[in-house]
């Protein structure tokens, strides 16, 4: 009786971590026309929350607010009018109240049939009131000298 508890909470802890996971990549990705729903992200992710793009020589630091602020820029200046973020392989990780998920990443932007950018997105999650958030999110982009792994990638 006692494992099949364990068991089932284990799996509606997965469950909801993938939700968690499929409403941030939801969050920032749009259909032309449209507007993503990046205020979404103050719900996702816990106070002081950070997003970290380590995809260059130094990383940009961003927290949820930051983030939005440079994101909407982007938005206004009309150089992106159209991104769409998919989750193309993962592995999760979870111990009592913490989560780690390794995301691989594919990126299209304004219309593109092939991906602008792939590479892993670090997903750390704590479990808050019964709620999955996410705590940070660092991201780094594949590169010619820096493939992704295999083991990261989805084999579908």
């Amino acid at each position: 009786m006692c494992l099949g508890f364990i068991k089932k909470a284990k799996l509606f802890d997965m469950r909801t971590i993938n939700e968690t996971v499929t409403m941030l990549y939801a969050s920032i990705s749009f259909n032309k026309g449209a507007y993503p729903g990046v205020k979404k992200l103050k719900q996702l992710f816990v106070d002081g929350g950070k997003l970290i793009n380590n995809s260059n020589e130094q990383p940009i630091i961003y927290t949820v607010d930051s983030f939005i602020e440079t994101y909407t820029v982007q938005l206004q200046a009309g150089t992106i009018w159209q991104l769409r973020e998919i989750e193309t392989h993962a592995v999760t990780e979870e111990f009592g109240r913490i989560a780690h998920r390794f995301s691989t990443y594919a990126l299209f932007i304004n219309n593109q049939e092939t991906s602008l950018s792939k590479g892993i997105n670090s997903i750390q999650l704590i479990k808050e009131n019964d709620v999955w958030k996410v705590t940070s999110l660092v991201w780094d982009d594949q590169k010619e000298l820096l493939p992704i792994p295999e083991k990261y990638i989805s084999t579908l």
